[in-house]
């Protein structure tokens, strides 16, 4: 073999390589704006939530609160900072806490035994409290979703009165 047909080998292979790193680079790319664009959405989504007029709050399964939205500041009188990293005790008639807790840690073992981790949406009518101290009744929407093993409860929460005087 010449030395120039051995050189021109090379130099095809070495265009082969580069055609395959810029296509496998350009791919790479897409995915990746794909994956930050699905990011983007998700904050989105998220920030919208969090802002609208719903109570949304999202407590972990030992019954710390997590997210504590616009809506459930404006509803309970307790901001973000105050809420996030404490149980849901706060929120509760102080006769109604030890109940709420029992009811609470029961759900969650039952959680744990079951085979089928997704839930259907729960729907809880029962009284809060506002950091005044003035009680109201609820309607809680919760749904429960698996992260990394343990149970995380997605709740919307709306003020009774409201609902009620929509359905009529």
């Amino acid at each position: 073999m010449t030395e120039t047909k051995r050189n021109s080998g090379a130099f095809w292979a070495l265009v082969a390589c580069i055609v395959v790193l810029v296509t496998v680079g350009g791919a790479a790319d897409i995915f990746h704006k794909q994956e930050q664009r699905h990011l983007e959405e998700a904050a989105f989504y998220r920030d919208a939530l969090l802002q609208s007029g719903s109570a949304v709050v999202v407590v972990d399964y030992n019954g710390r609160i997590e997210q504590w939205s616009e809506g459930a500041e404006n509803m309970y009188g307790w901001t973000e900072s105050e809420a996030v990293g404490y149980g849901l005790g706060f929120v509760i008639p102080a006769e109604m806490r030890e109940d709420h807790m029992v009811s609470f840690r029961a759900y969650v073992k039952q959680w744990y035994a079951s085979k089928n981790k997704r839930r259907s949406v729960q729907e809880i009518d029962c009284v809060t409290m506002h950091k005044d101290g003035t009680e109201f009744g609820v309607l809680i929407n919760t749904r429960v979703f698996e992260r990394e093993g343990h149970p995380v409860f997605f709740s919307i929460i709306d003020r009774a009165d409201d609902v009620r005087r929509v359905e009529m």
